[in-house]
């Protein structure tokens, strides 16, 4: 079988936004596709850089990587539709974008999530900011097994296109590439390392007084029967005759 490419080594990076089909969650990233011929290796890597609560750096960098052997199915079309690329999200690619079809899409599907590259030092990977919308997403894209990456095509250059359509079409028969992580100071980590922040708090959503009462506590005492009850009558009965003694006048008065 020829190998997937002439070339000995290919290296593509690009800017994306990923997006996780059925959700609302995309973010943007900076897209690696490497490839070499021997023996044929190859690799998608998405990285975003974040701000990480307990770093005592302004910015970290996060890689998801993806292995050839977890890629059940992949498809790269050159023009997409609105199906593929919402308008929403073309207009989050490049601002100068008039659609779908000025947008290419990798769609790629996983048996499992991708490795997540990271700082060695860090026990769990949480923003510093909750409302970083970016890093939240990132998160989620990390534990997804369904991704659509979205590339602006004024992107690509000479054959990088027709190169990249061969590159997906044989990702599968390839074999990791090799990397020295502990080189660059990062490490392999599950994506459950993510560890996301409440929602942010909303004062629509606080319940009344009423909903936050206490309920009523069990009363334990029988309840009052008919006789007390008549009794309870006899006695006002009692308490009116006694009065109305007290006020007719007596003789010799």
């Amino acid at each position: 079988m020829s190998p997937v490419l002439q070339e000995s080594h290919w290296d593509l990076t690009k800017k994306v936004v990923v997006s996780v089909p059925g959700t609302k969650h995309s973010c943007d990233a900076k897209c690696r596709i490497a490839y070499s011929n021997d023996p044929e290796r190859g690799s998608i890597s998405l990285s975003i850089k974040a701000a990480l609560a307990n770093s005592t750096n302004s910015s970290d960098s996060l890689t998801l990587n993806i292995c050839p052997e977890a890629i059940q199915k992949s498809s790269l079309v050159k023009r997409s539709n609105p199906n593929l690329c919402p308008s929403e999200l073309s207009s989050k690619i490049r601002q100068t974008i008039s659609g779908a079809t000025a947008v290419s899409t990798l769609s790629i599907y996983l048996a499992r999530p991708g490795i997540v590259l990271c700082p060695s030092w860090a026990k769990s990977l949480s923003s510093s900011d909750p409302r970083d919308s970016n890093f939240i997403a990132f998160a989620h894209i990390c534990q997804s097994k369904s991704l659509r990456l979205h590339f602006a095509r004024v992107q690509f250059q000479g054959e990088e296109f027709e190169t990249l359509r061969k590159f997906c079409s044989r990702i599968q028969t390839l074999q990791p590439e090799s990397f020295a992580h502990h080189r660059h100071g990062v490490v392999k980590r599950d994506p459950s390392i993510f560890k996301l922040s409440p929602p942010p708090y909303d004062e629509e959503q606080v319940s009344t007084p009423a909903e936050q009462a206490d309920p009523p506590q069990y009363n334990d005492q029988p309840e009052l029967n008919p006789v007390i009850g008549k009794r309870d009558r006899g006695m006002s009965h009692l308490h009116i005759y006694r009065r109305f003694q007290l006020s007719w006048p007596v003789d010799g008065l």
